[in-house]
């Protein structure tokens, strides 16, 4: 509680003594003005919440970071994260997610009571899912450019986590080709950070990883998923397996003809995917 005081009082403060300043696009200049403070104070304010499980005022301290230099892209990544924890809290899954999910430390009850309640507290489950999306690809675009060196590597530590994160909306989805998708460019930002890094080391991948080697080798449809169809169809034509999102079909007639043949590996995708979504 008293960091948080004495951040919001050094915002206060600087806003105060500096009422017209404008966005700084340069992070880590500092020199210039208190102002180019705001963004890193705010960041640190953000943080502290995350911690404490506070996620939507987490939420809104970096959307103010990003007001005050939209050229921090951590602070990008921080959003994206705690509206995917919004998201999640709002969702029926396993305990095994939930205790990812779940606070570090608490903070002190009078902490919420006396702060205005934050915009994200009232949006719904699937504002939520849509911001953190856009959010998260809008980083993983970003970072890159800001991050390279030397031989194609990256310094930012953090950055796959943001693959992951959104690996992790497509499983609970049910979207396993996005899934996979995103685990594997999980994979390979690991592998282009620097080579002192350690290896990520986050709860939400550790989940996912038995998921992923479950359908790693699984060949995607190149057609119809009714072995006696022969149609010449386009991808854009075949329609989804309701249950499993997996299997691919041209008609209803055609998923109907298939059932025997697709039924045990339509059990095993659901079966999989309850691991982390549980029905009530």
């Amino acid at each position: 509680m008293k960091k948080i005081m004495c951040i919001d009082n050094l915002i206060h403060f600087i806003k105060n003594a500096e009422p017209d300043c404008v966005p700084s696009q340069e992070p880590f200049n500092v020199n210039k003005n208190y102002s180019n403070w705001l963004h890193l104070l705010y960041y640190f304010l953000a943080a502290i919440f995350t911690v404490g499980g506070v996620y939507a005022d987490a939420a809104e301290a970096y959307e103010n970071s990003l007001q005050y230099c939209p050229a921090y892209y951590e602070s990008k990544r921080g959003l994206g994260y705690t509206l995917l924890l919004l998201y999640i809290s709002r969702l029926p899954v396993s305990e095994e997610l939930r205790q990812v999910v779940k606070s570090r430390e608490e903070l002190p009850k009078q902490t919420m009571s006396e702060r205005k309640i934050p915009k994200y507290d009232s949006w719904t489950t699937q504002q939520l899912k849509e911001m953190a999306v856009k959010v998260l690809n809008e980083y993983v675009e970003e970072a890159p450019l800001n991050a390279k060196i030397n031989q194609n590597k990256i310094w930012t530590k953090q950055y796959p986590h943001a693959y992951y994160y959104l690996a992790q909306i497509s499983l609970l989805e049910q979207k396993l080709a996005e899934f996979r998708k995103y685990y594997e460019q999980g994979q390979d930002a690991e592998e282009k950070r620097l080579p002192f890094f350690e290896p990520v080391s986050l709860p939400m991948k550790d989940l996912m990883t038995p998921v992923y080697q479950l359908f790693v080798n699984v060949q995607k449809p190149t057609g119809c998923g009714n072995r006696s169809c022969i149609r010449k169809v386009k991808e854009s034509e075949l329609k989804s397996c309701s249950r499993c999102r997996e299997q691919k079909y041209y008609s209803k007639e055609c998923q109907k003809a298939d059932w025997k043949n697709h039924k045990a590996a339509c059990k095993t995708t659901c079966d999989a995917v309850e691991v982390f979504k549980l029905k009530g």
